[in-house]
């Protein structure tokens, strides 16, 4: 046997991987085999894609009749890497890998019907399918890369050889006697060790996958022909490779949203009917024109389950038609879905993904590269499918995108059901609030409709829910009878919502006796508000120090955080940029539990989400904290802000590693320093801090290996800052929305951007905008500068925001808008507003001057002038006195005549100019403008120059002479209101200065002037 074993080891991954799927299917019996290879013809002649992955899933769930509980999901990632591995056929040479791959696919289609009837054993698996399915390589540019490497397809192979022995150990179990299935299951050790082998696989692909990848991308860049030659013989023709990347390029043109994570999720949270014998329902999916269902429902009753169910049993209901079913659940909690623009996209992905030859789709990539992305999705589509063609598109929580995201998507889908024969499902939320109401001038024969009465549902939900959590040990009671107590309470007092009644039956496991769950049957909430608010009452007490920031984080992240990226976040000091471990949480669940379940765990993800989008509604408006208030949604992202820019100033993402010589150490020396200098995790922690524990009895026990291991882990770890990834994501989010950031974070961003340790910010969406425009308004000028130099030839004339407003709209004080030429200086909002009109209520004194000295040819009526008269218009009297002084001395300065002529003609500001009158000459005559000087002295409520201005600088008359300007000296010696012997801070007079300046002509105009005053 050990020699069989050794020579097998020896052979090619490729010829052990078809031995084993040989071996699989010698071991079937008669009518298996039949039916195996019948199966695996059908799968040659047309390969699987993601509707025969979602159809099995949803064909195990319904053999397997598991009592409410939905485990298909659980399945889907790795069915879709075999899924993928068997589409590799038609572009890999040869046939043989194409029957192998193919007999894969039906190998665990084979399995997993097989298992059906073992629902302890179906459970189990699913649970190992679900974890490795983590790891699974289910890469889109799989087709790309694997001619490319010969790692990666021995890899490949080794990874589905542990599949097909996985599978052929279920056929084995399956033909068990009875009497040998009584009482066993699957192998718990089996089961490890095929799930250490598919992960360690998995991440071998993975890294392969990545250096390929780069590879790739630096090879396009430089157009290396001689590679994409080589690679191209792996393919059966050169036109073959073509195809496969021109369809990958159409594809990522739509989008890269992953669609299918949300969907899983929801499905998982229970199953429904009630639609199925619904008029409606049938005469939606019968009508062969465009039409619109819409279901409406309040919150909490199951509007997203029930179209999850119907995803599902379409998928099984037009498998015997070509008709493809797309869709896209909106979560509130992950932003890229709250696009109208990514609904639209991966709805048009899932229809192109049918398509086997995108060549002519790939065609218009060049042509089309200008248009807006709508745009680019519709002429893709067009010549990809034929008029009339038929596709079914269910769409869940359309309310949840903002208003004119979600106009703009009715808009796309209405321009869909125009170009083809679409079927289209939505849901809307019955809210008095905010109703939304979609009538057929918006879509194609809209039909609403209520979601049916579902009190038998709500029943059987209860009835299951209870039973899980009985069998589970979560739910323990004395007496048996409280059981029918508790699901008649719950039943009468539901209202329909399944939401309420899991949080209920939630709330009463942690009930400790009998006379405790009866009272809390008493005196059960009214509503989600109520029932939020007492959760996180009750859960408090289990960690108060870190309920609101957990609650603040998990509600403002842009899309739900692992487990691990929460642990690193809450141990961030905000402004302590010295990475220290030891503030990381030994106990994540632990810390959790402060919140109860209004924050869950997605057990497949290892994200965590609040358990509804109406938890998220009340956190914002009804929570009280010990403070008394709710989450401020601003300080939350203020909150986040701080941590990710502390975070991300962590010197370790620079730091090269080094190599340590490990010392012979002894174990009566300290322990837990070790432990805490890795960044081992806690489970690894735990069975090092378990191994030196034991050794103590033995004092000459040598810790070196031990201490070895810590070391390694830390260091392999360094580059695993497991919350980077979302910080360098998502920053642009939080801190567009916490501006203006406190001095020490603003500070360590501003230190980020000097270490260019931030990606560009492209102006290419909503979050972009935002950022720049939130930076201008509040003047963080090294925020705009990193904005403009990721963009250049940036326009700043574009529209920022709703209010139609630019950057330059924004209330800033800083001058760098304005160094480029023709920005749009007359550019108003909805208000009417120009960017200057906002600026001078508020006193923003660069700002007007930037406009005043810009101000070119008076042909027009000036911007200036009228952006100031409207001004005083709105505000009478109390107009900014500071601001507009400042502007009169800026106009003078500058020559602005015509805005001179406005001070000297608006008797408004004529206290302005009385006050100022000289100040603005003094500058006129600094900026040498003869002719505003002149305008000035006319003012006829023009004061003396008094000796004390003089003595403070404001002399004209000093600055003509200094200036040797003898034009504008005679202009000002015409105006009796100047003393020729008044003193300046120097203690000269102005002959003093003619003087000293051996001006004869300049001393005889002031000793003229001087005979003829006296």
């Amino acid at each position: 046997m050990s020699q069989a074993l050794t020579a097998a080891a020896r052979l090619k991954p490729e010829i052990r991987l078809a031995q084993a799927v040989s071996e699989f299917e010698a071991d079937l019996s008669g009518e298996q085999k039949a039916a195996f290879r019948n199966n695996r013809a059908k799968t040659i002649q047309s390969e699987p894609n993601t509707q025969d992955v979602m159809r099995l899933a949803a064909e195990i769930d319904r053999a397997s009749g598991q009592n409410g509980r939905c485990l298909g999901p659980r399945l889907m990632n790795l069915l879709q890497a075999v899924q993928k591995f068997a589409a590799l056929g038609d572009v890999i040479v040869g046939g043989s890998q194409n029957l192998i791959a193919c007999g894969i696919w039906t190998i665990v289609r084979t399995s997993l019907q097989l298992l059906t009837t073992f629902s302890s054993s179906l459970e189990k698996l699913s649970m190992l399918f679900m974890k490795v399915g983590r790891s699974a390589p289910r890469f889109e540019s799989m087709a790309l890369l694997y001619p490319r490497s010969r790692d990666l397809q021995s890899s490949l192979c080794e990874y589905f050889i542990v599949v097909v022995h996985l599978c052929h150990e279920i056929l084995q179990f399956t033909r068990k006697s009875n009497l040998k299935k009584f009482g066993s299951s699957l192998s718990d050790s089996n089961l490890t060790k095929y799930q250490s082998d598919l992960e360690s696989w998995g991440s071998t692909i993975k890294e392969e996958v990545g250096l390929l990848m780069a590879a790739r991308i630096e090879e396009e860049s430089n157009r290396n022909s001689k590679l994409r030659d080589v690679s191209s013989k792996f393919f059966r023709t050169a036109s073959t490779q073509q195809k496969v990347q021109a369809r990958q390029r159409v594809l990522d043109v739509c989008t890269q949203f992953d669609h299918m994570v949300v969907w899983k999720q929801i499905r998982k949270a229970g199953n429904t009917n009630i639609f199925r014998q619904c008029p409606h329902y049938q005469r939606w999916t019968s009508t062969t024109t465009s039409n619109s269902l819409i279901y409406t429902g309040k919150l909490g009753a199951g509007k997203s389950v029930l179209l999850a169910n119907i995803v599902e049993t379409l998928h099984l209901q037009v498998q015997d038609e070509v008709i493809p079913v797309a869709f896209f659940f909106v979560r509130h909690d992950v932003s890229e879905s709250l696009k109208a623009q990514t609904v639209l996209g991966s709805i048009a992905r899932q229809l192109l993904e049918r398509v086997s030859d995108l060549t002519k789709p790939a065609e218009l990539l060049e042509h089309i590269n200008n248009m807006d992305p709508p745009e680019k999705v519709f002429a893709l589509l067009q010549p990809a499918f034929s008029q009339g063609y038929r596709v079914f598109i269910v769409i869940d929580g359309i309310d949840e995108l903002g208003q004119e995201e979600r106009e703009l998507l009715i808009r796309h889908l209405h321009t869909l059901q125009r170009m083809f024969t679409v079927s289209l499902c939505v849901s809307l939320r019955q809210d008095a609030n905010d109703p939304l109401k979609i009538g057929s001038e918006q879509l194609s024969t809209v039909t609403t409709t209520s979601i049916p009465e579902n009190t038998s549902e709500i029943e059987l939900f209860i009835s299951q829910e209870l039973q899980r959590c009985i069998e589970s040990k979560r739910l323990v009671v004395g007496d048996i009878s409280l059981l029918l107590e508790i699901q008649e309470t719950l039943a009468k007092f539901s209202q329909g919502m399944f939401l309420w009644v899991a949080l209920q039956i939630e709330s009463l496991c942690a009930m400790e006796t009998d006379e405790a769950i009866s009272q809390a049957l008493k005196d059960l909430p009214k509503g989600l508000s109520e029932t939020f608010g007492r959760i996180l009452q009750r859960s408090q007490r289990l960690g108060h120090s870190y309920q609101k920031s957990i609650l603040e984080l998990v509600t403002v992240a842009q899309r739900p955080l692992t487990l691990e990226e929460l642990r690193e976040a809450l141990s961030v000091a905000p402004g302590d940029t010295k990475w220290n471990p030891a503030r990381l949480l030994n106990n994540i669940h632990s810390a959790l539990a402060c919140c109860g379940s209004l924050v869950i765990i997605d057990e497949e993800e290892l994200t965590l989400r609040l358990v509804h989008h109406s938890a998220k509604q009340y956190l914002l408006a009804e929570f009280k904290d010990s403070t008394g208030g709710p989450i401020k949604s601003a300080e939350a992202h203020t909150r986040m802000s701080d941590i990710i820019v502390t975070y991300l100033n962590y010197p370790e993402f620079d730091r090269q590693l080094s190599k340590v010589v490990i010392p012979k150490i002894k174990t009566d020396e300290t322990m837990n320093g070790i432990i805490r200098s890795t960044r081992y995790s806690l489970d690894s922690i735990s069975s090092l801090a378990l191994k030196l524990l034991r050794s103590q009895n033995d004092s000459g026990f040598n810790m070196a290996k031990a201490l070895a291991e810590a070391r390694a882990a830390r260091f392999r770890s360094r580059d695993q800052f497991l919350f980077r990834n979302y910080a360098m994501l998502y920053w642009q989010s939080h801190v567009s929305r916490s501006l203006p950031l406190d001095p020490t974070s603003s500070g360590l961003l501003g230190r980020l951007f000097d270490r260019k340790a931030l990606e560009p910010v492209t102006m290419t969406d909503y979050e972009a905008s935002l950022l720049f425009f939130r930076a201008a308004e509040t003047g963080n000028l090294a925020l705009v500068e990193h904005v403009i130099s990721s963009n250049p030839g940036l326009d700043l004339e574009r529209v920022m925001n709703q209010h139609i407003q630019t950057a330059l709209h924004a209330e800033t004080t800083t001058r760098f808008f304005f160094l480029r030429e023709r920005i749009g200086l007359t550019a108003t909002d909805l208000d009417k507003n120009t960017p200057l009109l906002l600026a001078i209520p508020k006193g923003h004194l660069s700002l007007v001057e930037v406009f005043v000295n810009l101000w070119f040819g008076s042909q027009q009526d000036p911007l200036v002038i009228k952006s100031l008269r409207r001004h005083l218009d709105i505000t009478g009297c109390n107009f900014n006195f500071d601001l507009m002084s400042e502007v009169l001395l800026v106009g003078a300065r500058n020559g602005k005549e015509e805005l001179i002529r406005m001070f000297l003609d608006d008797s408004r500001v004529h206290h302005v100019l009385r006050h100022w009158a000289w100040s603005a000459i003094y500058e006129a005559v600094r900026g040498v403008n003869l002719y505003v000087v002149e305008l000035l002295l006319n003012y006829s409520k023009i004061p003396r120059l008094s000796d004390r201005e003089v003595q403070f600088g404001c002399d004209p008359l000093h600055q003509a002479l200094s200036a040797g300007n003898r034009t504008i000296l005679e202009a000002l010696i015409g105006s009796w209101q100047l003393n020729i012997d008044s003193i300046n801070q120097d203690g000269k007079t102005a002959l003093d200065i003619a003087t000293e300046l051996g001006d004869l002509e300049m001393l005889r105009l002031l000793n003229t002037w001087k005979w003829c005053s006296h």
